[in-house]
């Protein structure tokens, strides 16, 4: 959980698992979950046996499937060994983000069974129709009128006050207040400075002087926390027929400060598709607040610290350390002077030559 986006390591190639004859499935799982297990999940909670099961490899941390269903039904469905509920967080942002107007799949199951290995937890949800943004990005002109009708779903999104601050966790934030949880984040940026270098860039100075900013930041950052997506990006919004249809994945749903998803989307994709065309779009809807542009950038930080602090779990000398704490290093060195956009700019040029 604790990092997305900036090249997000995917499970990488996996077999398509498709049912024979018999209806029995076949193919390969990352969690070692048998296929025959999960088309007995899906029957049995949905009333329908599985035609097809295809493998779709969007994360590390489960199984996901596009499933055609006997009935002709399309869904995706995902399975995780994880000892965290998501699913049931996740179910519930949903559901709020419905209730505010804000496009998004139908949950048709979420629960917890277990196999021969152990426990397992599933998701199941409605396949919604059309082509990820990112994928059609070059492909349609009319990319900044979508991502300003984005905007002003996630404005819509951004009008529930789950309460709490942080992931969520049943129906609240996993923190009782944003102290709590920026004080959390500076506990770990403390441990990860007495940690070996490896491929991070960052000196103790480095590391004392993003603390720093983050506990002064969260005086400005709202008090109590908005219904944040928590993986805002364009995998994550599905296009058809020239509009926005859905926005999918929030299994990083969390409560806190808005400019956290805006800080998502401008730390991997402000390149190919202007943060500030999202912005646009939700202010058309929702005034920013007159420091918008402080707490974002104590955000970006926020967000990359986390995001280092995954890549260092995966690899600590590898590529995606090195860069993202090159990120880190550029963007705190500049932190509140000029326009957020321009240090942007600047550190995804240093991070070409990383």
């Amino acid at each position: 959980m604790d990092g997305s986006g900036l090249g997000r390591p995917s499970a990488g190639s996996l077999n398509d698992v498709t049912t024979g004859k018999q209806g029995r499935a076949t193919g390969l799982s990352i969690h070692g979950i048998d296929p025959e297990f999960i088309n007995a999940v899906i029957a049995e909670n949905l009333g329908s046996s599985v035609r097809r099961l295809s493998t779709i490899p969007r994360g590390e941390i489960n199984d996901v499937y596009g499933v055609t269903l006997s009935n002709g039904q399309q869904v995706i469905a995902r399975f995780s060994r994880s000892p965290e509920d998501t699913f049931s967080g996740e179910a519930w942002a949903i559901a709020q983000a419905a209730a505010a107007g804000v496009p998004v799949p139908a949950v048709l199951t979420v629960g917890v069974s277990s196999d021969e290995i152990g426990l397992v937890r599933y998701s199941v949800q409605e396949r919604v129709a059309g082509s990820p943004f990112d994928s059609i990005i070059r492909s349609v002109g009319n990319a900044k009128r979508l991502t300003h009708e984005l905007g002003e779903i996630v404005a819509k999104l951004h009008a529930v006050r789950p309460g709490g601050y942080g992931y969520i966790y049943g129906e609240t934030g996993s923190y009782p207040d944003k102290g709590s949880w920026i004080s959390r984040a500076v506990s770990k940026i403390h441990d990860m400075g007495s940690l070996p270098p490896g491929s991070m860039r960052l000196a103790q100075d480095d590391f004392a002087r993003l603390a720093r900013i983050l506990e002064e930041g969260a005086i400005t950052l709202e008090s109590n926390g908005r219904l944040i997506h928590g993986d805002l990006a364009p995998p994550n919004v599905i296009i058809r027929g020239g509009k926005v249809r859905a926005v999918i994945d929030f299994e990083e749903a969390a409560s806190a400060d808005p400019s956290l998803d805006f800080a998502t989307w401008a730390i991997d994709w402000h390149a190919a598709i202007p943060t500030e065309w999202l912005l646009a779009g939700y202010a058309a809807v929702v005034a920013l607040p007159s420091e918008f542009d402080y707490r974002l950038r104590v955000m970006l930080l926020y967000k990359a610290f986390h995001m280092l602090c995954f890549y260092v779990r995966l690899d600590p000398y590898g590529m995606r350390a090195a860069r993202i704490s090159t990120f880190i290093k550029r963007l705190s060195a500049h932190h509140g002077s000029g326009s957020v956009f321009a240090d942007l700019r600047a550190a995804a040029a240093e991070l070409d030559g990383v």
